[in-house]
């Protein structure tokens, strides 16, 4: 991607940064945590829905 816009690859992650709602990229511990939650009993009332792990990404969306 970066040699197809003629960017360095640090100005194609920077823009990924700053899209994002939160202005820092998804982590493995983002998902992790999120499954753990979901498999405690804090969510026993949780069935079925949608769950967006985006950093505010699809803000635009909804």
């Amino acid at each position: 991607r970066a040699q197809q816009q003629d960017k360095s690859l640090e100005q194609i992650q920077q823009e990924a940064v700053e899209a994002e709602g939160i202005r820092r990229l998804g982590r493995p511990e983002d998902v992790s945590e999120l499954v753990a939650f979901l498999c405690s009993p804090e969510a026993r009332h949780i069935h079925g829905g949608g769950i967006s792990i985006d950093g505010g990404g699809a803000k635009g969306y909804y």
